[in-house]
């Protein structure tokens, strides 16, 4: 993991904000595709990556991921019972164990998505998609890598996770309303092989009043890839 770009010539404040724009975006988002990233291609990690990077990030829905979550102790779903009597509902943030983690379920995000105007009479675009899988080193087995927080066990605190870049491109035709999901092919984890990515197109017809008053129809594509378990 390498957290400094090369050094480069700074000439004006253009290029400082972009220099700052990547360096925020390496350290909160990850590797992007390209020659300015090529170092952190097959990064290796210390921690699992939807905890080291903040956002960007998609993971698999597991199976009860949808069900109600509720816990002791928590005031949006369930009473305090874990209040202690002298100090009142609230734990102070520096009493908590240290290095442990959250009793709660974490929702990760599985989708996300990208919307653009198209003009109303083009009816296929092209999809380049570029990801990057982690597996772990030494190999996890499948029950610690689906359990919430069982990666803090004492036994598995040492692992890495190593990136694995993946790349496809692909056409998908433009719907009208909501298109099919597509399986992007060789998208499976190189840990976990099945599921992988899918792709699904929404579109919706917009009419834009121009300048000299006539109406320009065109679409809002929504493309939406998915990671799937």
């Amino acid at each position: 993991m390498t957290e400094t770009l090369p050094a480069a010539p700074v000439r004006n404040a253009t290029a400082v904000r972009r220099r700052i724009v990547d360096l925020l975006r390496r350290d909160l988002i990850g590797p992007a595709p390209g020659p300015e990233d090529a170092d952190l291609a097959a990064e290796i990690l210390s921690e699992n990556p939807s905890r080291w990077y903040l956002t960007g990030f998609l993971a698999p829905a597991l199976d009860g991921a949808d069900e109600e979550l509720g816990e002791e102790g928590d005031p949006a779903t369930a009473a305090d019972e874990g209040a202690d009597a002298e100090t009142g509902p609230a734990r102070a943030a520096d009493d908590a164990p240290p290095d442990e983690p959250s009793a709660r379920p974490r929702r990760l995000p599985s989708s996300l998505g990208l919307t653009v105007l198209l003009d109303a009479t083009i009816d296929e675009v092209e999809v380049e998609l570029t990801w990057g899988d982690y597996v772990t080193e030494p190999p996890l087995p499948e029950s610690v890598l689906t359990a919430e927080g069982a990666e803090y066990a004492r036994e598995y605190r040492d692992v890495r996770w190593r990136r694995v870049p993946g790349q496809y491109t692909m056409r998908i035709p433009v719907p009208h309303g909501r298109g099919p999901q597509i399986a992007v092919p060789d998208s499976g984890g190189a840990q976990r092989p099945r599921g992988g990515l899918t792709v699904e197109a929404h579109a919706r017809p917009y009419g834009i009043r121009q300048p000299d008053g006539s109406i320009s129809q065109v679409r809002a594509l929504t493309v939406t890839p998915t990671a799937t378990s």
